[in-house]
């Protein structure tokens, strides 16, 4: 879309290539764009099925780890702010930024200089100074992969931020993507929280950014199954939004990229546990529910990115299409390159989703025939007199009655002998 280097890094852009689909081969051949980390959260969860785990549990230090290689927010550049405020600042100077923020050395920098940010929040200072502080208490500790302290600062700053009537579209978006660490999070509240933070700022250089740093949080809670293929599209909603521009493309084909990633994942996990030759998975009726379901978000995926794709041609063919005049075009208002780029990249998608569509009877066939092959070690494990121990009480109880039943006549007749007499 333009970027290169760094650039394109921070905007979360890559490239997914090799393989057969049709196969189940990872890759993808096309140039689809691909924002960056698509790929952290989910490689190792096909391979986990393929070993015997037919569930992924939701762990918080897993997740944490796995996001120190996640795209992540950048520190702030305005100094301006509390005395606190600055001295972090100052102290963030420090930070090599040719390292990633992971590092031990840039950690241990991060760690100064929240703590002596975080006796501000306390004083004296006014309720915009605090949001202020806060929100950078809450970036150092999103950046420092501890979510729940920075859950908590970012809730704090957005507080004093109405209580200073400003704006605080940076604490709600760590708050809605530090919530997603939560083990049951209220996605309804984290999508309010992210859906402020873009829209109260549609004009954001790193708008791009911010979608592709909640976007790998909320891919990577696919795996334990908490959030599914509906959460993608609530989030492409919100993109619906943004001004048409470079930013609007970069975000919807990310989106559409994301699709096609959960998409090659579900293909995945129902190939590997109805190839498998582990005779505990392909037994088991977890996987038969497990492959089913995978089936089922298969078809939702494939639906819902076919809306998209159709969406955005349908805008950019307008547009495209469109008689411009040449005072337009001098005024800089031609087609853009971008806009070109955009449709190049549409025209791809469709072909790959062209590809992906044609292989859903393949999986039907797949998740049949294991249903067969488990129902036939069903019938198997009934035995042929299965019947007969039903039959038995039935007539052990038949018994009981007929001779209760000849004791009370016999009651009757003797009392009424003894009447007569």
């Amino acid at each position: 879309m333009g970027y290169s280097g760094a650039a394109a890094t921070s905007a979360g852009l890559a490239l997914l290539g090799g393989g057969s689909i049709a196969a189940g081969g990872f890759g993808m051949i096309g140039g689809t764009v691909l924002l960056t980390a698509a790929l952290t959260f989910g490689t190792s969860v096909v391979f986990d099925f393929a070993v015997g785990k037919a569930l992924v549990v939701y762990d918080y230090a897993n997740f944490s780890t796995q996001s120190k290689t996640m795209t992540n927010l950048p520190l702030p550049i305005n100094s301006n702010g509390s005395d606190a405020y600055e001295v972090a600042m100052k102290v963030l100077k420090d930070i090599d930024k040719d390292q990633p923020l992971s590092t031990n050395q840039n950690q241990g920098i991060v760690s100064k200089a929240k703590q002596g940010l975080s006796q501000s929040t306390q004083g004296t200072i006014t309720s915009v100074e605090k949001s202020r502080d806060a929100s950078m208490l809450a970036l150092l500790n999103f950046v420092g992969n501890d979510y729940a302290q920075a859950k908590k600062f970012a809730s704090m700053a957005y507080g004093f931020a109405n209580d200073g009537q400003i704006r605080a579209p940076l604490p709600a978006f760590i708050l809605a993507a530090s919530s997603l660490y939560d083990e049951s999070p209220d996605f309804k509240r984290v999508m309010a929280d992210f859906s402020y933070s873009i829209r109260t700022e549609p004009d954001n250089p790193i708008t791009p950014l911010m979608f592709a740093i909640f976007l790998d949080r909320v891919m990577y809670r696919f795996n334990d199954g908490y959030l599914t293929s509906k959460s993608l599209w609530e989030i492409y909603d919100v993109s619906k939004s943004l001004p048409y521009d470079e930013r609007q493309a970069i975000v919807q084909v990310g989106l559409v990229t994301r699709y096609f990633v959960r998409t090659k994942l579900e293909q995945q996990k129902i190939i590997s546990l109805t190839q498998s030759d582990n005779k505990l998975i392909k037994e088991s009726p977890k996987t038969l529910r497990t492959v089913k379901d995978a089936l089922g978000e298969y078809k939702s995926l494939i639906s819902a990115t076919t809306i998209a794709i159709d969406e955005q041609a349908k805008k950019l063919d307008s547009r495209l299409k469109a008689n411009i005049s040449m005072f337009e075009k001098m005024k800089g208002n031609g087609i853009k390159d971008w806009e070109t780029q955009w449709r190049g990249k549409l025209i791809e998608m469709q072909s790959l989703w062209t590809s992906y569509n044609a292989g859903v009877s393949g999986l039907e066939a797949e998740v049949r025939e294991l249903e067969r092959y488990q129902a036939s070690l069903a019938d198997k494990d009934v035995p042929a007199t299965v019947t007969t121990p039903e039959v038995s009480n039935v007539s052990q109880w038949m018994s009981y009655i007929a001779a209760l039943a000849g004791l009370v006549f016999a009651g009757m007749l003797i009392f009424r002998f003894r009447r007569v007499k």
